[in-house]
C-alpha cells in the first residue's frame, strides 16, 4: 500500500515537473517511509483510543519516535513486518506500563545500560540510508542528552505520577530493546552471509 500511494503522489509531481524523473526513486522511497510512519502512528493511536490508554500512548509515541530518530535501531525488511513489530512492541509496552511499577534502582540500571549502548553503538544506520560522519556525531550527542533527560524525568514523575513514570521508562526500554535486536539481527545476518560465502 505504501508503495502504491508513494508512486501515485510522485507520478503526479513528476507530471507537473515538481520533481525530476532522475530523482523519482529517491522521492518515492522517502514518501514510502513517511506514509508507513503515518499509518503506524494511526494504528497505535487507534488502539490506544479503543483501550482507553491515550495518555500513555501519546507518551510512547513521543519518546519512542523522538529518541529512536537519533539512536536508530532495528528496521524490518518489509512494511508489513514493520507494522507487526511496532504493534507488538506497543502492546508489550502497554502491559508493562499498567501492570508494573518501576523503582529508582531500575531507572539507574537502565540508564547505565542505555548510556553504554548509545555511546558504543549509536546511531545505528538504516542500510538504505547511510549517515554522514557529522550527522552521526550530532545524533549520538542528541541521543545521550535525550536519554539522560528522560531517565531523570522518570525519577521525578515516580514521586507523584507513577503510571506516567512507567510510561516514559518503558518507552525508553523499547528503544533499547530495538537497538539490541538490531545488533543481534546484523550479527546473525552477517554470520549467514559468511557461512554461505565459505560453504
Amino acid at each position: 500500500m505504501e508503495e502504491r500511494i508513494a508512486y501515485s503522489i510522485c507520478n503526479k509531481l513528476a507530471e507537473k515537473n515538481v520533481i525530476k524523473n532522475d530523482y523519482f526513486d529517491v522521492y518515492k522511497y522517502g514518501l514510502e517511509l513517511i506514509v508507513s510512519t503515518i499509518i503506524s502512528i494511526f494504528i497505535v493511536i487507534s488502539v490506544g483510543i479503543i483501550l482507553k490508554q491515550i495518555d500513555v500512548t501519546l507518551i510512547f509515541l513521543a519518546v519512542f519516535i523522538g529518541l529512536r530518530r537519533f539512536t536508530g535501531g532495528y528496521h524490518a525488511s518489509t512494511y508489513i513486518k514493520c507494522k507487526i513489530c511496532m504493534i507488538t512492541v506497543y502492546l508489550i509496552y502497554l502491559v508493562l506500563t499498567n501492570l508494573t511499577n518501576i523503582s529508582t534502582i531500575a531507572v539507574i540500571c537502565q540508564f547505565c545500560v542505555g548510556i553504554v549502548l548509545i555511546t558504543l553503538l549509536c546511531p545505528i544506520e538504516n542500510d538504505n540510508k547511510p549517515l554522514k560522519t557529522n550527522v552521526k556525531k550530532k545524533s549520538k550527542i542528541t541521543s545521550l542528552i535525550l536519554f539522560t533527560t528522560l531517565s531523570a524525568l522518570c525519577i521525578v514523575l515516580s514521586l507523584f505520577m507513577m503510571r506516567l513514570s512507567n510510561a516514559v521508562f518503558y518507552s525508553e526500554s523499547c528503544v533499547i530493546a530495538l537497538i539490541i535486536l538490531s545488533i543481534i539481527h546484523r550479527r546473525f545476518k552477517d554470520g549467514k552471509v559468511y557461512s554461505k560465502d565459505n560453504s
